[in-house]
């Protein structure tokens, strides 16, 4: 092996070049539902909400369900709040969007989660490289709006 001195100028020549790369590529890799990328998701919904005109609360889950980030845009309906958490929460625990929950065979689910489970559009699982990651939800528009802000985020997080 490596003599102790030796070791540590390795070690050090390591976290140069590695800090180095990310400055150059000012990007991190993805490797799970973290805040960065839940920030990101986040950020774009919110973006694409400000262009239609609607006014949106964005929830991002892991993969186990557990909440990573919300954001609630100034004047959104209060019941978006809950709504946004139960469409991102639909989505990272079956895995569908929350739009498909009753033409999926879930329908059972709807009665048997006690109100976890949101039957609507605006909850999407998010992959990255086809990997599954988390989810996000969308609520304060329509369905349709919602679907469309949250299909947006994650097209432009992951392309």
């Amino acid at each position: 092996m490596y003599p102790e001195k030796e070791y540590e100028e390795l070690i050090k020549k390591i976290k140069i070049k590695v800090k180095e790369e990310l400055k150059k590529n000012n990007t991190r890799e993805i490797s799970g539902m973290n805040l960065y990328t839940a920030g990101k998701l986040a950020d774009a919904a919110v973006e694409k909400a400000e262009k239609t005109g609607v006014n949106v609360s964005v929830a991002v889950m892991d993969v186990h369900g557990n909440l990573v980030l919300f954001y609630r845009m100034d004047d959104s309906v209060l019941a978006a709040i809950e709504v946004a958490v139960k469409k991102a929460y639909t989505s990272a625990s079956l895995r569908i969007p929350s739009s498909e929950v009753l033409t999926g065979g879930f329908d059972k689910l709807v009665e048997t989660m006690e109100g976890k489970i949101a039957a609507f559009g605006g909850g999407l699982p998010v992959k990255c490289n086809g990997v599954f990651i988390g989810a996000i939800g969308v609520s304060g528009g329509t369905a349709e709006e919602d679907i469309k802000i949250a299909e947006y985020a994650i097209n432009a997080v992951f392309g």
